[in-house]
């Protein structure tokens, strides 16, 4: 029989800094059902998502627990574990203004992926290119290095996919951009655009929909060493894409939605 625990001990990276990076490993067991697949930045491609980490995340299926919740007792291998992390946020944060739960669920960001939606969208935080890819685990929670989006279809999650990864994207918001300290930062601008909402009855957006379908295939199929750093991979991807009569076709379409949509809006 399967133990219902699994061990987990945190990630290290030579990106840690002080005093994070002076700590020990934490390591233990927590129930198995608050162990949680997570998307990071480095886990997402144009079109593709690479294996995600796991994460510790104490939701129970009702609410988000803290050390001080009477619930946390009822999983005692996972409220050892959190109110150990919870002391060490407390003896290194930089600032007395948040726990740990407040710190991670900073602006509802855990809150909100509960129920997750089947379909949902994730997109590049930061960097001058755009990159998006479908997460259909729901399952899997979101790290804020990312920015997602529940759809309400899998044609819609596809067509905003093919949007968000049309270097037409990059060029037409280029332009909104406030350059200085957040001109690394497009996501900032993206939503200035007159990106139109998807509509299943207009072909144009079908259209769109289906070639993004056909990219998919295509990187899912693209031989990728995924050992090496993640924004060399997404060059790779975006060269393919560039070179790939699909990607031309995706952008053709998305130039013509975005100046087509932006005439109306000024007429």
């Amino acid at each position: 029989m399967k133990p219902p625990y699994v061990y987990v001990g945190s990630i290290r990276s030579a990106y840690e800094k002080k005093p994070w990076r002076d700590l020990e490993r934490l390591e233990g067991i927590v129930e198995e059902d608050f162990i949680r697949p997570v998307y990071l930045g480095e886990n997402m491609l144009p079109y593709r998502l690479l294996q995600p980490g796991s994460c510790v995340v104490p939701w129970d299926g009702t609410q988000l627990m803290d050390g001080k919740s009477a619930r946390l007792d009822l999983y005692p291998h996972l409220a050892r574990w959190w109110r150990i992390a919870e002391e060490l946020w407390l003896e290194n944060r930089s600032s007395e203004r948040l726990t740990l739960l407040e710190r991670l669920d900073f602006r509802r960001g855990f809150r909100d992926q509960f129920p997750a939606k089947a379909q949902r969208v994730v997109y590049s935080k930061a960097g001058m290119h755009l990159a998006a890819a479908r997460v259909t685990d729901s399952t899997a929670v979101i790290d804020h290095t990312l920015y997602w989006a529940a759809a309400s279809s899998e044609d819609e999650a596809i067509y905003l996919c093919a949007a968000l990864n049309s270097p037409k994207v990059t060029q037409h918001v280029r332009p909104l951009m406030s350059y200085g300290k957040d001109e690394r930062h497009i996501d900032m601008a993206v939503w200035r655009l007159p990106i139109p909402l998807y509509d299943p009855a207009n072909e144009h957006h079908r259209q769109l929909a289906e070639l993004g379908r056909q990219a998919e295939v295509e990187i899912a199929a693209l031989g990728l060493d995924e050992d090496r750093h993640f924004p060399a991979l997404r060059r790779q991807i975006r060269k393919h894409l560039a070179d790939s009569p699909t990607g031309q076709r995706i952008d053709r379409l998305v130039d013509n939605l975005l100046t087509a949509d932006a005439l109306t809006a000024t007429t």
